[in-house]
């Protein structure tokens, strides 16, 4: 039996120490959104031809060059097509920094033995958290509480429909892969009931399997689409698939906008045989159906579920490593519809301190290091036996963000073996980058088809080593909690899910909680990138989130609360949020209810509700029961069910 870890790094070097730069030319023919944003990136270590700002047509451009260019850098705003294809006679490599490849003619590409990548699995995390914040946009009625607030309605018309609760919904996924696996997990710890269906049943998730998306959506109040679009896939969700959901149920399309047959969507929204939709895609971007823009239980994005800067700069240093791995003869990192091999797709390491880097760029944070660094892990397991097997391999390192691998082998591993080359790759590592105040410890656990390896991170460290500035900048948000209570310890658990660093500050101590308690909210909105406001109003709350509190949040800092509305200095709220002085607000509660500040209206970054986050049809049935509950109790002359202490 034969085990091989093979582990290697590609120091993105300086552009002095490049090739000539006609040997590393690279096309763009339309400049993808990524390119955009860090042209300088691209431009310091490549020699950039751009077809877009010629004088000469397109295909001109490219019959000029047709002999020299090598490699195509381009995203799904810009095809690459057969002809394209074609006309590029020494074409070697297609980069591309979407996730997808069907902007690409894969099979011309295939007939030229001309290699792709992609993105990898860089935008998972935010794809994955607009599907949940779609569905929870949806079911909870927040994007038509906002307009009802900024159209004035609030105060001539209390009269507001009631959501639908998440916790206990069933809810289906179609496609398990990277992002559905991470919807699943957030879903999880949500209290959803969470299904699938997908190619084929995943041997290492305990999610109900359905070989049928008809069955799944007869099972299902909701389904979150994250498969790709494929010939087989292509209005997969079509009319049978919306009534067997029903008139309640929920569709939330983050993959490709073709899976669902959009015409079918239409009349089936229109005529109520749907509950509502969230849409990142369409079927014909950048045109929207029209017949859904004054439909409340509609919520559209502009195809920018994966649009965050942190994401972006992470897909520029995975285009910019698979670009220096093809130049200098290295194996590319992200290689498109690559088999036999790899588990886990590129991160950049890096390390951090938190205090230092938490409210700046992730470039700002990433200059301060010496280089930047690609890893990339390979794990070959082979043995003479002919029974195959897949093995999926977990790593924890911050929070409770899973890397997941996956590898080919013949037959089980013990988990000795496995334990061995993981310690010694992190071994390697501490090497590498340094003495780190880290402690590891493995948790294992046999299943029957696959080993599940966990590690986790018990020190209590300044400094964080993850795997990407992905992870570290959305995974790793730091998130305070004002009153962690039976709302705030609910908010935590999600946040958690999530990867979120959660901390909080509370009128004492919680013995039992994991989380960075603050005696100051001062110092926990200094060391916070948002604050979630979950404490009752009395005469020390008051207030409490003030101008120091805001200036301490910072220029990016975010303030959600669903507490009580002069929690907050409303007036300083306001100021600071028209001058730029923190980043945004999500406001449920308010001040002087149902008068909100107008100034506020206008604002893109502030999300305001009518004093809803409780109404939805579940927990108005509960209430009731525990109204009568306290009733038969009192009349009984037997114990009261929620008697409230007076502490006056």
């Amino acid at each position: 039996m034969l085990y091989k870890l093979h582990f290697f790094i590609c120091i993105l070097m300086d552009p002095q120490d490049h090739q000539q730069p006609e040997l590393r030319q690279v096309l763009v023919l339309q400049p993808p959104y990524v390119f955009n944003i860090h042209e300088h990136l691209f431009t310091d270590r490549f020699h950039v031809l751009k077809a877009y700002d010629s004088p000469l047509p397109t295909r001109d451009f490219l019959h000029a060059n047709a002999q020299s260019v090598k490699v195509v850098l381009c995203s799904g705003a810009g095809p690459i097509t057969a002809d394209v294809i074609r006309d590029l006679l020494a074409l070697k490599l297609v980069v591309t920094d979407a996730t997808g490849v069907n902007h690409i003619d894969m099979a011309e590409c295939g007939r030229r033995g001309i290699v792709v990548t992609n993105a990898g699995d860089v935008y998972s995390d935010d794809v994955a958290d607009a599907a949940i914040g779609l569905l929870i946009d949806v079911m909870r009625r927040i994007t038509s509480g906002d307009r009802f607030v900024r159209g004035g309605r609030w105060p001539t018309s209390r009269e507001y429909p009631l959501g639908a609760k998440l916790e206990g919904k069933r809810v289906g996924i179609v496609g398990l892969g990277n992002i559905g696996s991470r919807v699943a997990t957030r879903l999880e710890a949500m209290g959803c009931i969470v299904s699938y269906t997908s190619r084929q049943k995943k041997q290492s998730t305990h999610f109900t399997f359905y070989p049928n998306i008809l069955q799944l959506a007869f099972d299902s109040d909701a389904l979150v689409l994250c498969c790709a679009l494929t010939s087989n896939t292509r209005h997969m969700i079509n009319n049978k698939v919306m009534k067997a959901l029903g008139k309640k149920g929920i569709i939330v399309n983050v993959a490709r906008g073709a899976l669902i047959d959009e015409v079918e969507l239409v009349k089936c929204l229109v005529e109520g045989e749907i509950g509502g939709v969230g849409l990142d895609v369409f079927e014909n971007e950048p045109n929207a159906p029209r017949e859904l823009f004054e439909l409340d239980n509609v919520v559209f994005l502009p195809h920018a579920a994966a649009f965050t800067n942190e994401s972006f700069y992470d897909v520029a240093q995975v285009m910019i490593a698979n670009l220096e791995a093809f130049f200098t003869n290295k194996p590319l990192l992200t290689l498109e519809h690559q088999t036999n091999l790899i588990s886990i797709l590129p991160r950049r390491i890096a390390l951090h301190n938190h205090h230092q880097c938490r409210k700046t760029d992730p470039t700002s944070c990433s200059a301060s290091l010496p280089v930047t660094v690609e890893q990339h892990i390979e794990l070959n397991l082979s043995t003479e036996s002919v029974q195959p097997a897949t093995r999926f391999m977990r790593m924890r390192l911050y929070g409770d963000q899973t890397y997941t691998g996956l590898w080919n082998a013949k037959e089980k591993t013990t988990h000795e073996k496995i334990e061995i080359m993981i310690v010694h790759l992190m071994e390697h590592w501490i090497k590498v980058f340094g003495a780190i105040s880290k402690v590891f410890h493995c948790k294992y656990e046999l299943k029957t088809l696959g080993l599940g390896c966990k590690y986790e991170d018990i020190s209590s460290g300044s400094h964080c080593i993850s795997y990407s500035s992905l992870e570290i900048y959305l995974a790793c948000k730091t998130v305070g909690i004002v009153g962690l209570g039976n709302i705030g310890s609910r908010v935590a658990t999600r946040l958690t899910a999530m990867g979120c660093i959660v901390s909080y500050t509370s009128r004492q101590k919680k013995p039992s909680i994991p989380f960075t308690f603050y005696p100051n909210i001062l110092q926990l909105a200094f060391d916070s990138d948002a604050l979630v406001v979950c404490c009752a109003l009395t005469n020390e709350t008051r207030h409490m989130i003030n101008n120091k509190v805001m200036m301490a949040l910072g220029k990016k800092g975010i303030i959600v609360n669903v507490a009580r509305g002069a929690i907050i200095d409303e007036v300083e709220l306001v100021k600071c949020l028209v001058e730029g002085e923190i980043g945004g607000a999500g406001l449920d509660v308010f001040e002087n209810e149902p008068n909100v500040p107008k100034e506020l209206f206008e604002l893109d970054n502030v999300v305001l509700l009518p004093h809803r986050t409780a109404f939805t049809k579940e927990s108005f049935y509960d209430a009731a029961q525990i109204l009568i509950g306290n009733l038969e109790a009192f009349f009984t002359n037997k114990p009261l069910l929620t008697l409230v202490a007076n502490e006056f």
